[in-house]
């Protein structure tokens, strides 16, 4: 790696990752881990993938958890209705014994 002034374009220093130590190059692998540049195009769309799949899960995860509560809230409703119509009946048999 080369490091150049950006006002003057001097050279300011030169970095070789061959000619570093063990920890150098291993900080240096933990780098290409993090960017994907490994394995090429293959490991930058894996990790693509990868990185999507907690926005698919937080998006299906969602879509179940609101299907499952408007089921919820439709048995709450039908059941009510179902009360109120029980109790519609109930007060009609009453009121005609009178």
């Amino acid at each position: 790696m080369l490091t150049f002034d950006a006002a003057t374009g001097e050279h300011q220093s030169s970095f070789d990752i061959r000619q570093q130590g063990f920890i150098v190059v291993l900080v240096d692998t933990f780098r290409r881990l993090h960017f994907g540049n490994f394995a090429g195009l293959f490991s930058k769309i894996i990790y693509s993938i990868a990185g999507f799949m907690p926005v698919i899960l937080a998006l299906t995860g969602g879509y179940l958890w609101l299907s499952r509560r408007n089921k919820r809230a439709k048995k709450r409703v039908s059941r009510a209705l179902a009360t109120s119509q029980l109790i519609r009946q109930l007060h009609l048999r009453c009121s005609c014994r009178y």
